[in-house]
């Protein structure tokens, strides 16, 4: 398993795990455009990059309802840093899992009129979207990295149990 490999495995596990799934009706009334971002900077001494989970009108609703927040205007994009956070825990506790330890920032919320998020040219932008139209929620990781961290095909668990010289109790 290479890096990218993993960093898709644990955006999507966490999304499947976190994001509300969106209504059986998409609300085609609302904007699709997105609305507001959350952003989370992360560093490792091989890796670095960015994670972003942007939303549109009705699915920063998605996220508020999900995460009980209050429906005054400042509790939504509070609920997407909140979401951004569980999120980037959940991915950094995969890689920490194959021993990839990033370090993490604060999370960043803008809004804006319309966004869009995207990676660079440099890096490995891996992307998951839930909904559609007016009940977008997008999440992506930018990735950089000049070499494979070291390590990566077996969970540290896994190395542990088969270690010869293990001490079991």
């Amino acid at each position: 398993m290479n890096f990218e490999q993993l960093a898709r495995f644990a955006l999507t596990n966490a999304a499947d795990g976190l994001i509300p799934p969106p209504p059986a009706e998409p609300a085609h009334v609302r904007p699709d455009e997105l609305r507001a971002a959350a952003v989370v900077g992360f560093t490792h001494e091989r890796v670095s990059g960015s994670f972003a989970i942007a939303a549109s009108l009705g699915g920063l609703e998605r996220v508020r309802a999900h995460l009980g927040a209050g429906r005054d205007r400042e509790c939504i994009p509070d609920a997407l840093g909140a979401l951004a956070n569980l999120l980037m825990g959940h991915i950094q506790a995969e890689w920490r899992r194959h021993g990839v330890a990033v370090e993490c920032s604060t999370p960043v919320v803008v809004r804006g009129v319309t966004l869009g998020i995207g990676g660079c040219k440099t890096g490995r932008w891996l992307e998951h979207a839930s909904g559609v139209g007016g009940d977008r929620v997008v999440l992506g990781i930018d990735v950089h990295y000049e070499r494979e961290p070291d390590s990566l095909a077996v969970p540290i668990e896994a190395r542990r149990e088969s270690d010869p010289h293990r001490l079991t109790f």
